[in-house]
C-alpha cells in the first residue's frame, strides 16, 4: 500500500504545469472570465445593507444594481436588507448577513448602516470588504483612517454637502415674497445641527424668520407639522433629507398644498413624491460611484484600502413639480432655465408619485 502511494504522488507531481504569471491586459481578460464563472456558480453574494428604505436609499441602491448587471452581476446575486428605520434590527441584520458563506461584498446606504456595519465588524478577523455611499464625512465618523487610503475593509462615496445659500438663492428667485420659513429635520441625525446652523445663516441674511421643527418620530411627522403650521402662519416649509421625513414627503406635500404652502426638499429624489421644488445632487450617481468601486473589488481583486474616496462631481439641481407647484402657490417664470446657471431644470409630473 505504501508503495502505491509513493507511485502516485510521484505520477501526480509530474502532471503539475506550471503556468506563467499573467499580466497587463490578459491579467484583466482572466479577471473578469473569472468574474463570470464564479457569477454562474453563485460563489459569492452582494449584500445591501440600508437603514431606512426612503427615496433616496431606493435611487441610490437602484442605480447600483443596475450598474453592476452591466458587467454581468445577476439579480439574484443582491441580497436587501432594510432595517425599516429599527436599531435592533439593523444589528441583527447585520448578524445574518455575516452568517452567509457567499457573501462577497457589502453595500452600505448612509450614516447609519455604515457605522452600524463598521462597529460590528471591528473586532472580525477577515471582515468582508465594504463599499459604502451618502456618507457625509466618513474620517470624521471614524468609519476610515483617511480619504485616499481606508487602512481598512472600507471604501466608498462621500457626500457632498450642499450650499444652503444658493438653495434659498434659488428659493427667493422663483419667490421673491418670502417671508416665515418653516425647517424640518429629524432628531437623531449626526449632522442635523451643522445643515441647521447654515441653513439659519442663510436665510437671516434677507432677515426671513425662520423656525425649525424636531421629529422624533416619523409616524407621528405628519401630524406634528401640521400642528405648527396651524399655530404659526409659514408661506415656505424647508425639508432637511432625513429618514423620518422622506418615508413621509408625500403626506407632507399634501398638507403643504391644503394650506397653500411651498415645500422645497433638500434631496432630488423626493421629488416624485410631491414636494414643489428639489435642489441637491444626483443620488443615481451615488449608486454609479459605488458600483465601480465594487466591480474594482469583485472583478480586478482590488483591496477596498487600495481604492480612494470617490466624490461627486456633477452639478447640484433644481427639479420642479410643475402640477404641485400650482397647488402651493407657485408661479414658475418662463425663463427660469436661462436665468438659473447653478442648476439643471428638470419637470416632473404629479403621475410619478406613488
Amino acid at each position: 500500500m505504501k508503495h502505491l502511494v509513493f507511485f502516485w504522488r510521484k505520477f501526480k507531481k509530474k502532471r503539475t504545469i506550471k503556468l506563467p504569471p499573467l499580466k497587463g491586459e490578459k491579467k484583466t481578460i482572466f479577471n473578469k472570465l473569472f468574474h463570470v464563472f464564479k457569477n454562474k456558480s453563485n460563489v459569492y453574494r452582494v449584500s445591501i445593507l440600508m437603514f431606512d428604505a426612503t427615496p433616496t436609499s431606493e435611487s441610490i441602491m437602484q442605480s447600483f444594481i443596475e450598474t453592476c448587471k452591466k458587467e454581468g452581476v445577476r439579480t439574484n446575486n443582491f441580497k436587501v436588507f432594510n432595517a425599516q428605520g429599527n436599531p435592533w434590527k439593523l444589528k441583527n441584520d447585520i448578524k445574518v448577513m455575516l452568517f452567509d458563506e457567499n457573501l462577497g461584498l457589502v453595500f452600505t446606504i448612509g450614516d447609519r448602516a455604515t457605522k452600524s456595519f463598521k462597529d460590528f465588524t471591528l473586532l472580525l478577523k477577515n471582515p468582508p470588504p465594504c463599499v459604502f455611499a451618502g456618507v457625509k464625512d466618513p474620517v470624521k465618523r471614524d468609519i476610515i483612517y483617511d480619504t485616499q487610503t481606508s487602512h481598512n475593509h472600507f471604501t466608498g462615496v462621500q457626500e457632498t454637502t450642499i450650499d444652503c445659500q444658493k438653495q434659498i438663492d434659488i428659493l427667493r428667485f422663483i419667490k421673491p415674497k418670502v417671508a416665515q420659513v418653516l425647517i424640518v429635520h429629524e432628531i437623531d441625525v449626526w449632522d442635523a445641527e451643522k445643515n441647521l446652523n447654515d441653513m439659519y445663516t442663510a436665510l437671516q441674511k434677507y432677515n426671513i424668520k425662520t423656525k425649525s421643527l424636531r421629529i422624533e418620530n416619523k409616524q407621528e411627522a405628519c401630524t406634528t407639522i401640521r400642528s405648527s403650521l396651524d399655530s404659526q402662519k409659514f408661506d415656505s416649509l424647508i425639508t432637511l433629507p432625513h429618514n423620518a421625513i422622506q418615508t413621509n414627503m408625500a403626506q407632507i406635500s399634501d398638507l403643504c398644498s391644503e394650506k397653500g404652502i411651498t415645500m422645497m426638499a433638500s434631496d432630488t429624489s423626493s421629488i416624485r413624491k410631491g414636494p414643489a421644488l428639489a435642489f441637491g445632487y444626483s443620488d443615481e450617481e451615488f449608486g454609479i460611484k459605488a458600483a465601480l468601486l465594487a466591480l474594482d473589488i469583485l472583478i480586478n481583486e482590488k483591496k477596498p484600502w487600495e481604492l480612494p474616496i470617490a466624490r461627486i462631481t456633477s452639478k447640484v439641481r433644481l427639479h420642479i413639480n410643475v402640477q404641485v407647484a400650482k397647488k402651493q402657490g407657485l408661479n414658475i417664470p418662463s425663463e427660469i432655465q436661462n436665468l438659473i446657471d447653478v442648476a439643471e431644470i428638470y419637470r416632473e409630473n404629479e403621475e410619478d408619485r406613488a
